[in-house]
């Protein structure tokens, strides 16, 4: 696992973005630089497939996980329904609805 920790919400640029909490710009770094270092290496990235998945933690915050092939980059805890909420009322107010995952060529249902 590459990335874990508690999630954040943020508008950056007008694009509205989740991820990880960092204390520092120096650890932030770190991070993507690593999950960029893996996905280079990977024989071919295509071929992998990602996933994203909300996992429900009962009543309480839910998981932001996402994985490519058998690996897992990030987990991301502590998502709250307003989180979400807002995250996907931004994308709405862009037209944008990420409720399915794609492959370079080919969709998936």
């Amino acid at each position: 696992m590459l990335v874990t920790g508690a999630t954040a919400f943020s508008i950056i640029d007008d694009v509205p973005v989740i991820g990880p909490r960092f204390r520092s710009r120096e650890s932030a770094v770190a991070a993507v630089r690593e999950v960029v270092e893996y996905v280079e290496h990977l024989a071919d990235p295509a071929a992998a497939g990602c996933s994203v998945e909300f996992i429900a933690q009962g009543a309480g915050p839910v998981t932001l996980q996402i994985t490519a092939g058998d690996e897992i980059l990030a987990r991301l805890t502590g998502l709250d329904e307003l989180t979400l909420w807002r995250f996907k009322k931004t994308f709405k107010k862009k037209d944008v609805y990420p409720d399915r995952l794609y492959r370079p060529g080919r969709r998936i249902p």
